[in-house]
């Protein structure tokens, strides 16, 4: 039963922690509209903020942690 529960806990983390970076990316890219709309600041590109617009891949992070779990239990 506690095994069941940490591995839930776990979920719920990392559901949240995915949820807050989702969020984070939109209010990036959100600022940097209004950036890019303001003619009292320049129109270069800012190429980190941009990439932290980016949401991470849910997916491609889901594989990682397996494939990392997998390396940890020898297979």
């Amino acid at each position: 039963h506690d095994d069941e529960m940490a591995t839930r806990r776990e979920q719920i983390t990392l559901e949240l922690a995915i949820l807050s970076e989702q969020k984070s990316s939109k209010i990036i890219a959100l600022l940097e509209e209004f950036r890019r709309n303001d003619p009292n600041q320049g129109n270069q590109r800012d190429e980190v903020a941009e990439a932290l617009a980016e949401p991470a891949d849910a997916q491609v992070v889901l594989d990682a942690i397996r494939a990392a779990e997998k390396a940890e239990d020898g297979g």
